[in-house]
């Protein structure tokens, strides 16, 4: 009996970042651009977002001081797999649940709406949780805004002013977790 074979790897990226928060918007933008690149560009935002959020929860908890987290993009005929590789393995990630008011706890969440799969490999040093999203994709697609426009047109009408309000208050360092809570209130509206 022979051991199933792993479907061959069309394309593959993998670069390493700084553990700061523009590094997720650069890891994002670069993921994007590749799906396209690649010849995906129905599965570029889906990628972009959740290398977003694996990639903010990377920086957020799993990263120490001079640490690098690694952001790896892997294009089969059947899947692109993304996995985010952080220093901290004693950290295992699990999905909560957030409240109205929380800045943070959604990450997950969206990651387990949006992929077809994710899970978390232990590694000798450090941890690399993945997640998958098929390329031959459900028929009935949800987008999901990725920019303050988009979530913003996206959101009913008696929240905006309340997600304008939340914007121009943030923080750059809060600005990816108040974007996050919106963009899954925005995409739990569309579906």
């Amino acid at each position: 009996m022979t051991a199933p074979t792993e479907p061959p790897v069309l394309h593959r990226d993998r670069l390493d970042y700084t553990p700061f928060p523009k590094s997720v918007t650069l890891a994002r933008r670069r993921a994007h651009r590749l799906l396209t690149d690649w010849g995906h560009p129905e599965l570029a935002a889906d990628t972009a977002l959740l290398v977003s959020e694996l990639g903010g929860n990377a920086v957020l908890h799993g990263c120490l001081r001079d640490r690098l987290f690694r952001v790896e993009l892997t294009l089969t005929e059947h899947a692109v797999r993304i996995a985010v590789t952080d220093p901290k393995g004693e950290s295992l990630p699990s999905p909560r649940k957030a409240t109205g008011g929380d800045m943070f706890g959604r990450g997950l969440l969206i990651v387990r709406e949006v992929a077809d799969r994710w899970g978390v490999s232990e590694l000798t040093v450090g941890k690399a949780v993945w997640c998958e999203l098929d390329v031959a994709r459900r028929d009935v697609e949800v987008e999901v805004p990725d920019s303050i426009p988009d979530i913003c047109a996206a959101l009913p009408e008696g929240r905006r002013e309340e997600f304008d309000q939340a914007i121009n208050g943030a923080g750059v360092q809060e600005i990816h977790a108040v974007m996050r809570h919106w963009m899954l209130e925005a995409r739990q509206g569309a579906a």
